[in-house]
């Protein structure tokens, strides 16, 4: 799967430990013991991942065409990360795609005129186009991918789900985010907060609600943290305009955790992370199911105990994520959805229709 030896040496690895998904990687099975390993080989990780700097020409012309239009294109994610985390230091930041966030009355437009200007879908029925398009405008955060020869682009009118309880403030975000010249050129970029919450908040989803596990978005926590940037009293206010407490609490938590694991110290204190927490905190901490995407849908607790399903030491886990696509494909909610706006899953044993 991987070219590089490292990914081949047995001592490091166990079976099916790693699966390549969304331009990431899950992480199944990581042994706590070589998790500091781990971080060593992140460049080596990142390579695999691509460097948007690579393709710098094209992101500079893509925000020529929306501003063109009348539209303000913020950079977020890894992209914005390369601005406020990456810029001053020697290396790059991976990335599997290029998100671009912009106002949800300029979502359609946005997508639109990149369509008009080379970039697909990657679908020939038209129909289905049409009707997925319309689904990832009124139900997801993001419209159907767009494809160039060299890159894959994510027009974001929403940065959560239509029906997740916790989500971002875009409108605050967009309000917010400075021009900034950078290693893409001249970009609109979240202020730091707001890009530290998004990350935050970007691993919770993923985890709690998508059952991944992708170890390199909390060297982008470490580096925050310790870079200096982070006030944590600016960064409390900036959470009044978002309804995101528990997601920053988890993130923090977990981060710390991690960071305990690896150097033997705290990453932040247990006073700043009592300020982020709700009052409930430890008690829900350790009781996060195996869930879908919607709130009234588990599947019981999870296999291990809390701290450990970082690591998912056992094969169980491996049931869960079974269970969790079987939910994509299958689960009522779903169907209903496909029925209203009238999409067949191109098939039943893949998340083809899924964008």
């Amino acid at each position: 799967m991987f070219k590089y030896k490292t990914y081949f040496n047995k001592l490091f690895w166990s079976p099916c430990e790693v699966q390549n998904g969304g331009g990431g990687f899950i992480m199944t099975n990581l042994d706590k013991i070589k998790l500091f390993y781990l971080m060593a080989c992140n460049s080596k990780f990142q390579a695999k991942r691509g460097y948007l700097t690579d393709r710098k020409n094209e992101i500079i012309e893509i925000n020529y065409l929306l501003k063109k239009n009348q539209i303000k294109p913020i950079l977020i994610k890894g992209a914005s990360l390369l601005y406020n985390l990456y810029s001053q230091t020697l290396d790059q930041r991976g990335a599997g795609d290029l998100d671009i966030l912009v106002s949800a009355l300029d979502g359609r437009k946005a997508y639109d005129t990149l369509l008009k200007n080379g970039y697909s879908v990657g679908y020939d029925d038209m129909k289905r186009r049409e009707r997925l398009e319309i689904l990832m405008e009124e139900e997801f955060q993001h419209f159907p991918a767009l494809y160039s020869k060299s890159l894959l682009v994510e027009i974001h009118h929403r940065l959560d789900p239509r029906f997740m309880k916790e989500k971002l403030n875009v409108a605050r975000i967009i309000e917010t985010a400075t021009l900034q010249n950078g290693p893409l050129g001249e970009q609109w970029i979240p202020n730091i907060y707001c890009d530290f919450i998004i990350l935050c908040h970007h691993i919770y989803r993923h985890e709690v609600y998508e059952h991944m596990y992708d170890v390199i978005r909390y060297i982008d926590i470490f580096k925050y943290i310790l870079s200096g940037k982070i006030d944590f009293n600016l960064l409390k206010q900036e959470l009044v305009h978002h309804t995101i407490q528990y997601s920053i609490a988890y993130t923090l938590y977990c981060a710390n955790y991690l960071y305990k694991i690896i150097y033997k110290e705290e990453l932040i204190s247990s006073k700043i992370l009592d300020i982020f927490s709700p009052k409930n905190f430890e008690k829900e901490k350790d009781a996060i199911r195996c869930r879908g995407l919607f709130e009234d849908i588990t599947y019981g607790y999870w296999s291990v105990p809390y701290e450990d399903r970082f690591f998912l030491c056992r094969a169980e886990i491996m049931q869960h994520v079974s269970v969790a696509v079987y939910f994509y494909l299958h689960e009522k909610k779903w169907s209903d959805l496909f029925e209203k706006y009238k999409i067949q899953p191109l098939s039943r044993n893949s998340g083809d229709w899924y964008i």
